[in-house]
């Protein structure tokens, strides 16, 4: 059975106070992947502490807003085999919206500069009608480059974390 870590420990590998995960996840701004039973200590996995650790560097190190933070990491990363892996979140100035909201990827590193200068997936616009011509044009991706982008290089912080565990 994979080792787990409490709460405390996982503070102190984080050099979080513990009373600010609690209420980063009281106020549904991050959703462990287990909910804890009352009464019960809940347990993190290593999995499950890289996520909250690129939450915290996305909150205190970059200022995002908690919110927005939680909703970029409410799923898992994963690094490559054959590369390292970098999570990238961005906003598009080509937007139609006032305040876009930010997107998020897992890039490679090779890939990186390609995808922030021309391949970050935006949702369009949809046209309405039920043609094939007007499918064809709704199910194209549309890709453009990032108007700001924020990027955290997972191995990194993966190898940081592991240090501490």
């Amino acid at each position: 059975m994979e080792q787990r870590k409490t709460l405390p420990e996982v503070a102190k590998i984080l050099h979080v106070h513990s009373s600010r995960i609690e209420q980063w996840i009281s106020r549904d701004q991050f959703l462990p992947e287990i909910f804890g039973e009352r009464g019960k200590t809940r347990e993190w996995t290593f999995a499950e502490v890289i996520r909250l650790a690129v939450f915290v560097r996305l909150v205190d190190a970059v200022g995002i807003d908690a919110k927005a933070a939680g909703l970029l990491t409410q799923v898992g990363f994963h690094g490559f085999k054959d590369d390292s892996a970098f999570l990238v979140a961005y906003k598009s100035n080509l937007s139609k919206r006032s305040n876009p909201a930010w997107s998020s990827d897992l890039v490679k590193g090779r890939d990186l500069g390609e995808f922030l200068t021309s391949k970050c997936r935006y949702p369009k616009a949809l046209k309405p009608g039920v043609d094939k011509e007007t499918i064809r044009e709704n199910s194209k991706a549309e890709f453009c480059a990032a108007h700001v982008a924020i990027v955290v290089n997972l191995d990194e912080l993966e190898g940081e974390v592991k240090a501490k565990w």
